[in-house]
């Protein structure tokens, strides 16, 4: 693998792709794939493709890792996330896609929170199931609080937002994630 570090030089190029986990080793032994995604991902730099193509790939590689390893290290489930660059044909954006094997999972509402979000952790909290156990502040908690106007209270806020449900919620979720990083 090619590495650009700190100031590249004209003729550096960053690396096509990068692999991790503990499916890398399974990929690397078979190189027959690699060409045909690049092809993939050129043809989308291109406009000639959807992302989802180009996810749908990755997921099907995915797939391929899952079924190839013994140690079973690698689910059949997996979450594709794209960034496209300001610059390019796309201007910019992204968006993820879950998959069950090679299959689409389908997000019926921005609030199925499990579907809709990207499973983050951050200095060692599980940031849905934190946001899960907050919940989410709707328009009606976002007026009520505006009512109130520039010098409102801090508890008629906490009381509108129902903190201490939410401080609750989130005294009881685990500490230590469980085999399953839950």
């Amino acid at each position: 693998m090619r590495r650009v570090v700190g100031n590249p030089t004209p003729t550096a190029r960053t690396p096509r792709f990068c692999l991790g986990g503990s499916g890398a080793q399974h990929l690397i032994r078979e190189k027959n794939w690699i060409r045909d995604l690049l092809r993939l991902v050129r043809a989308n730099d291109r406009g000639q493709v959807s992302s989802y193509a180009v996810a749908d790939q990755l997921a099907k590689l995915n797939h391929h890792v899952h079924l190839g390893i013994t140690d079973k290290s690698v689910g059949p489930r997996c979450i594709v996330c794209w960034r496209n660059k300001k610059e390019g044909i796309h201007k910019g954006g992204g968006a993820q896609q879950f998959y069950t094997g090679v299959t689409r999972e389908v997000c019926t509402s921005l609030h199925d929170s499990r579907k809709a979000r990207v499973p983050t952790i951050s200095h060692g909290i599980d940031v849905c199931a934190a946001l899960d156990a907050i919940g989410m502040v709707t328009p009606e908690m976002f007026e009520a609080i505006k009512a109130l106007g520039p010098g409102a209270d801090r508890r008629e806020i906490e009381n509108i937002l129902e903190i201490d449900k939410a401080n609750a919620k989130v005294a009881r979720l685990p500490r230590e994630p469980d085999e399953d990083l839950r």
